[in-house]
């Protein structure tokens, strides 16, 4: 994780409410960027499906230029043992996997706290940490941790 790569690529996303997100990000395939406006889970790699349906191709994300980029599919990704993801989409084009703060903390029943150097997944029931995530130039990044029971695609 302390390796993270200098390439730097932009994101820009826009939601049926039209909220609008833009960033520069370090291009890494097992780093999750955490959003707090992403309504979803986002990632390119569809090896990291557990499951994983098709579709048709009539949604879709905007990127930063004003084009559209097809969500071809969505599904669970499983992070780590204790971060299991629901209904992520695949969209190829994006450069970066992205990490919805709402969903995740709903889904999983969690409380994100936010310290300068990382920030803490802690689950509202047990209180025990289930995720952490590490700052780097001003965004947090969760690890991806290939999990061997995952079936592919």
């Amino acid at each position: 994780m302390d390796s993270l790569s200098k390439t730097t690529s932009y994101c820009s996303l826009t939601s049926k409410s039209s909220s609008f997100l833009s960033f520069n990000a370090s291009s890494t395939e097992n780093i999750w960027i955490i959003n707090s406006s992403a309504t979803y889970h986002m990632t390119p790699h569809s090896s990291y499906f557990s499951s994983y349906t098709a579709l048709s191709g009539n949604q879709h994300i905007t990127v930063a230029n004003g084009s559209n980029t097809p969500v071809t599919g969505h599904g669970n990704v499983h992070l780590q043992p204790s971060f299991p993801l629901k209904n992520v989409f695949h969209v190829p084009k994006l450069s970066n996997n992205l990490l919805s703060i709402q969903k995740v903390t709903q889904d999983l029943n969690c409380a994100m706290v936010i310290f300068h150097s990382h920030c803490v997944f802690q689950d509202l029931a047990t209180r025990k940490t289930i995720g952490i995530a590490k700052e780097q130039s001003g965004l947090y990044y969760l690890q991806h941790e290939e999990n061997k029971k995952c079936a592919r695609l």
